[in-house]
């Protein structure tokens, strides 16, 4: 059984390959996809994270709602959340190394695809507590943005210290895993419930309603769960909820009770006293001190 890509081959990704893509990169070999996103979910993907490629071999398009991006080898695409996005090759097989960042998650996998839009997933590798990486691409997309004098040389230091953490934290809580067709049934239900978390953690998340979503009893989700990740699915989506307001705290004046319903809360009070639980100390004092 092809068992994916080991610790090993991850340590020289994060070591190795992906830097010599960051050293080299200059201001047309970084790019982003951004923009307001389009009303209509045609057939593309969307995410409510952001999302970085990096082609390692071959050539790849990438269709949105505008004009199609074409990436090359030792290029970068920078996906902002929620722009519609498919990808495929030009030509023959593309390979590519995408990094996912939720709130407090990161997730990476080997791809190759092909002319018509197939993928397949040679190995991934998954972080369950990384909240640098969200941060990182955050602003990454903002200097993509603006610009600034320096933005190149600012971004490949982001992207260099986005490896440098995920190599030091890649022996104690990165995780190898394998392709997805050698994935057990248990394994595909947690991750999928898992990504219905993070991709709905600003709605009314309740474990019954992930349940349905994974067509699973509440009791044996809540057990399969655990089992896969080491905590429960209430205090998973809180760490997810939680991270996102502290980001928001730190980027942005928004009244704390805006926040509290950005990120899944229909109470200011019940939000402050999780916020509190998690991070020990209000939202209004962890935003005095982070802006101060």
């Amino acid at each position: 059984m092809d068992t994916g890509y080991s610790e090993s081959n991850w340590a020289q990704i994060l070591d190795e390959q992906l830097p010599a893509i960051v050293n080299g990169l200059r201001a047309g070999r970084l790019k982003l996809l951004d923009g307001r996103p389009p009303t209509v979910n045609r057939r593309f993907n969307s995410h409510n994270h952001p999302e970085l490629c990096f082609v390692t071999r071959g050539v790849i398009e990438v269709l949105n709602d505008g004009e199609p991006i074409r990436i090359r080898a030792r290029e970068v695409l920078l996906v902002a959340p929620r722009m519609l996005h498919e990808t495929r090759s030009v030509g023959r097989i593309a390979e590519t190394i995408w990094m996912a960042a939720s709130p407090n998650h990161l997730g990476s996998q080997v791809a190759t695809f092909d002319a018509q839009g197939g993928h397949q997933m040679l190995g991934a590798l998954d972080f369950l507590d990384f909240p640098p990486a969200n941060r990182v691409l955050t602003q990454l997309i903002e200097e993509l943005n603006s610009r600034r004098r320096g933005w190149v040389l600012l971004c490949k230091g982001l992207l260099n210290t986005l490896l440098a953490q995920a190599l030091r934290q890649l022996g104690t809580d990165g995780r190898p895993l394998p392709p997805h067709e050698d994935w057990s049934d248990a394994q595909v239900v947690a991750f999928n419930a898992r990504d219905f978390i993070q991709r709905n953690y600003n709605r009314d998340v309740t474990l019954a309603r992930v349940a349905h979503h994974v067509a699973l009893s509440p009791n044996y989700l809540a057990s399969l769960f655990k089992r896969q990740f080491g905590r429960t699915i209430i205090d998973f989506l809180t760490e997810v909820r939680i991270e996102a307001a502290k980001q928001l705290l730190e980027r942005s004046d928004t009244k704390i009770s805006h926040i509290a319903e950005q990120v899944g809360y229909n109470s200011p009070y019940y939000f402050s006293r999780a916020f509190k639980k998690v991070v020990r100390c209000s939202p209004k004092q962890f935003r005095s001190r982070s802006q101060s």
